[in-house]
């Protein structure tokens, strides 16, 4: 495999594009095709199937050699070996990163999503799709292009009718037997506490004993409006969780501001006529349609008064 090195990072040509897992010791690679927006425990992040780049530190546990590089291990029979340099920087933000327009709307509350928003739950959702994908004889491009909708709408996507309610129940099962190594994200916990005082709720694509399993796992303190796959007949993207949660919490959804990182996601807060914030933690920004866009929430802070709630950037 050739390695070629960027501005950006690093991009990786192969005969065939391959989903990116993590190991304990270094990168893992299978040759399913065409996973986007990776997460990994080591920090890195792959905007596309082919271009990945570091965010954050390396652990040592993934470091080779004395110059500190992380090279991968074998998977899926093949020794996919590719060196990543320690230094290489983040992903640059796009030139309209920012929050726009946002920073001059007093918002009635904030509603956020939950994975890749709040929580990094990337490697878990992998393992277990991946192991039921092999189950189902499916590929990973079977499945790609769905991350932030409910598992149940996958399933019906790539399955035939007969074997729908199986399948959603394997998924299901699997997704909440995996919560290792899920992680608040950046500036999550800060959020939710500064907006303790005010309407605020998480509206998921996941089940609610899911959603509660990684809710546990993250140690997260969640409010206390949370909605759920289970609460509405159409999941993201169309937009009835964030309808239902502007509901619950007796707002109209046009004084409401969502925090997404998908892009199914992001179409459903558009489509609820609710202002978007999007983080940059799971999808390529140039997938990423929105009012405002920030790496993550560390890049933001929100202010409570007795009018609404303001959103402002921070140093990060």
């Amino acid at each position: 495999m050739f390695v070629k090195t960027a501005p950006e990072g690093l991009r990786f040509s192969t005969s065939r594009d391959f989903c990116g897992l993590y190991g304990r010791a270094g990168l893992r690679f299978s040759t399913m095709p065409d996973f986007r927006g990776l997460y990994g425990r080591a920090g890195l992040r792959f905007s596309t199937s082919r271009d990945f780049r570091r965010e954050g530190p390396i652990p040592p546990a993934a470091r080779n050699g004395d110059n500190g590089e992380l090279v991968s291990t074998r998977s899926s029979g093949e020794n996919l070996a590719v060196t990543i340099p320690v230094d290489a920087g983040p992903a640059p933000l796009p030139a309209s990163a920012g929050l726009g327009r946002l920073a001059d709307v007093e918002f009635k509350t904030v509603i956020f999503d939950m994975d890749g928003t709040l929580i990094d739950s990337t490697p878990a959702v992998h393992r277990a799709w991946a192991i039921w994908a092999a189950e189902h004889g499916l590929t990973a491009a079977d499945i790609a292009g769905n991350h932030g909708v409910p598992s149940a709408g996958v399933v019906r996507a790539v399955l035939p009718f007969d074997r729908h309610q199986g399948a959603i129940d394997r998924i299901n099962e699997l997704e909440i037997a995996d919560v290792d190594g899920i992680v608040v994200l950046p500036g999550a916990a800060e959020a939710l506490q500064s907006l303790a005082a005010a309407k605020n709720a998480i509206a998921t694509s996941c089940t609610v004993p899911l959603a509660q399993a990684r809710i546990r796992a993250a140690q997260l303190v969640a409010p206390s409006v949370l909605v759920t796959a289970d609460d509405v007949k159409h999941g993201k993207p169309a937009p009835d969780p964030f309808l239902e949660a502007a509901r619950r919490l007796d707002v109209d959804p046009r004084r409401c501001l969502v925090v997404e990182d998908a892009p199914k996601g992001l179409q459903a807060a558009h489509s609820a006529g609710c202002y978007t914030l999007a983080v940059i933690t799971t999808t390529d920004p140039a997938d990423l349609i929105a009012d405002g866009m920030v790496p993550n929430l560390s890049y933001v802070a929100f202010d409570v008064s007795e009018s609404g709630i303001r959103v402002r950037s921070v140093n990060s």
